[in-house]
């Protein structure tokens, strides 16, 4: 297979909860579907600026243990390299329940986000950013 790339756009400060907010990153590979969560906090924020594109290889994907979107053929994401990749620890213990959360939340925010994530233009090199959040999380 020869080296293919694919880009990575971002919705910033799409989703908010409390004082908090998340961006979330599409793949071309997948266009509708979220693949990569962002939390806007401390060293988190550059990510959606830092991770523009991925590259595709005989290999595999680069983010292919960091990626949410688990039924990708090149998808090799575990709890634990999620965890790893991300940082996403409180009190240096992981949260596997925290994970679960965040995997069956993509496809209501997704759902929520339709037409923005219809309107993203993938020719461009192009960060949506929100200056207030699309959907506010409320505690269920």
């Amino acid at each position: 297979m020869a080296e293919t790339k694919l880009r990575i756009q971002w919705l910033v400060n799409a989703i908010g909860f409390g004082k908090g907010r998340i961006s979330l990153g599409f793949c071309e590979k997948h266009p509708g579907r979220v693949a990569f969560v962002a939390p806007n906090e401390g060293m988190s924020v550059l990510i959606p600026m830092i991770v523009r594109d991925l590259y595709l290889t005989a290999r595999g994907c680069e983010e292919a243990k960091r990626c949410l979107i688990l039924d990708c053929p090149f998808n090799r994401t575990t709890f634990t390299s999620y965890i790893n990749s991300a940082k996403w620890k409180k009190d240096g213990i992981p949260r596997k329940k925290n994970f679960e959360i965040l995997l069956n939340r993509l496809s209501e925010w997704q759902d929520m986000l339709r037409d923005e994530i219809a309107h993203i233009e993938w020719e461009k090199d192009l960060t949506y950013l929100y200056t207030e959040p699309a959907i506010v999380l409320k505690r269920r």
